[in-house]
């Protein structure tokens, strides 16, 4: 496997779009989108199709500050009004119990992902109760039903020190695996371009956690970086339609202000490692000599019959999920992680020198998408200098 959904509102004829057209492996449901009869009908559709649905609990939100809600998490059960880092064994397992009958109730047998909190750090009181909760978890449902659940704080990923402690730890639960998602510190979409050494540490977790110890990771909310993770062995990366299905930030959980604009339709443009907005910078791109070398023929047929002006939201919904669930299972194929990461290294400086001659064109790109790219391969190159890959 390589490549699992992330599921939420909306999502009509979706799953079984991207399924027809990739090689998707999964769905991790919100039970905040839909309710328990709509969520059950969901879960058939998957099962129905050979997918593995996985129930993100998301019991994370409620150890927010300010709270976070979930709207449909009442008819699921899920409605846990504030988690307090100093929760006993009995409040813990009745977490569990509940989250173990969320899930019976939609028609999931296991495996389960267990509840958490948000760790700002590895090695403060939030950290001891996610270890914890995916102890009782286990000790409840049985290891192999057991995926523990790691949100982290992108703050957290700078001290390798404590990380290396934390996962000495974490390799001795008995768990099917791990669930890890990054609470990005902006929920713009495209997100701020990554710390690299931050970056490097995230894919270091991965590499001991899958690699080295043989837990299967989904790497949630991952979009694009996702294929990093999946070079050095994350078992799936994950992604969704909406901007707020592929990077995570706790303030989508959270009271906002009325407002906003609908985002504009994008382009994910897998040569560049970025998703351009249509208008103006892939109409620009589009308008390049160089264009055979960015897009793909069928593309450039299509832009020239038709423009840009049909390319919908729900479009580059598709495009985008179903280009990354196809890169994800062409790395994934390539064997061992020496080389998955030279093919996505190697992708990567590619990517580079398109930006290179992209400007020397005179079209301007906002730095952020270079910038991001200098981020993923400089994360690389950390990794590679620490890990014997």
């Amino acid at each position: 496997m390589s490549f699992y959904l992330q599921h939420g509102y909306g999502k009509s004829t979706k799953i079984q779009d991207i399924q027809d057209g990739s090689t998707l492996d999964g769905v991790i449901l919100s039970p905040a989108d839909e309710d328990q009869e709509s969520l059950s009908s969901t879960v058939a559709l998957c099962q129905g199709r050979g997918l593995v649905p996985l129930l993100d609990p998301q019991t994370y939100i409620y150890s927010f500050s300010p709270l976070g809600s979930g709207k449909k998490h009442a008819s699921h059960g899920l409605d846990f009004n504030g988690i307090h880092w100093s929760i006993g064994n009995q409040e813990q397992a009745r977490l569990i119990e509940t989250i173990g009958k969320a899930n019976q109730d939609i028609g999931i047998a296991g495996p389960f992902i267990a509840p958490s909190c948000l760790q700002v750090g590895f090695d403060d009181v939030w950290t001891s109760l996610a270890v914890n909760l995916a102890r009782s978890a286990s000790d409840r449902w049985g290891s192999d039903a057991t995926i523990a659940s790691v949100v982290l704080d992108e703050s957290a990923l700078g001290n390798w020190n404590a990380i290396s402690d934390w996962l000495d730890v974490v390799t001795t639960l008995e768990v099917r695996g791990f669930y890890l998602v990054v609470n990005r510190r902006s929920k713009d979409y495209p997100p701020r371009t990554w710390d690299s050494v931050g970056l490097a540490n995230l894919l270091r977790i991965i590499y001991v956690l899958a690699e080295l110890n043989e837990y299967e990771l989904y790497f949630g909310y991952s979009d694009i970086v996702g294929q990093l993770g999946v070079a050095v062995g994350a078992s799936a990366a994950c992604s969704g339609w909406h901007y707020s299905l592929r990077t995570f930030n706790q303030q989508k959980w959270q009271p906002q202000p009325p407002g906003g604009r609908a985002p504009a339709p994008r382009y994910f443009v897998d040569k560049m490692w970025t998703t351009l907005r249509v208008d103006p910078e892939l109409d620009a791109l589009l308008r390049l000599p160089l264009r055979d070398r960015i897009f793909s023929q069928p593309f450039i047929d299509h832009f020239d019959a038709e423009g840009l002006d049909g390319w919908s939201r729900t479009d580059a919904q598709a495009q985008q999920l179903l280009t990354l669930s196809n890169r994800c299972s062409t790395i994934a194929a390539r064997g061992g992680p020496r080389s998955r990461v030279d093919a996505v290294a190697g992708s990567l400086g590619g990517a580079g020198r398109l930006f290179a001659e992209i400007a020397s064109t005179g079209v301007v790109l906002p730095p952020d998408y270079r910038s991001q790219v200098v981020a993923y391969q400089r994360a690389l190159e950390h990794l590679d200098s620490q890990e014997s890959l």
